[in-house]
């Protein structure tokens, strides 16, 4: 008797599977470009993606040197904002490079 597939988003789901895991860790990351977006000004909104989180600095990435140069001017206020944040407190250095991905050709489907 064959067994029956299992469904994909029950996979994901599982908290002890790797795909779950790295999905939390999405979601989670999207909730804090959400958190920094509000917190900055709205010309930022389309510019700015919190992308990664190692020890206690967390790396904000930017379309270009422009916005990066920007961007750090908000720095303290960024820190500041992070320090009145349970979950955010911890991370003293925050990181702003530019995107990696911008400025390669989009994918055509």
């Amino acid at each position: 008797m064959k067994k029956k597939p299992t469904k994909v988003d029950q996979i994901i789901s599982q908290d002890s599977h790797s795909l779950g895991s790295l999905l939390q860790r999405v979601r989670w990351l999207e909730s804090l470009t959400h958190d920094i977006k509000n917190h900055l000004h709205k010309e930022f909104s389309t510019h700015v993606t919190a992308s990664s989180v190692q020890q206690d600095k967390l790396i904000i990435y930017v379309d270009n040197a422009a916005w990066a140069t920007k961007l750090r001017f908000h720095n303290p206020s960024l820190k500041k904002h992070f320090s009145t944040h349970p979950q955010l407190r911890h991370y003293k250095t925050i990181k702003i490079k530019i995107n990696p991905l911008n400025g390669l050709p989009q994918r055509t489907t």
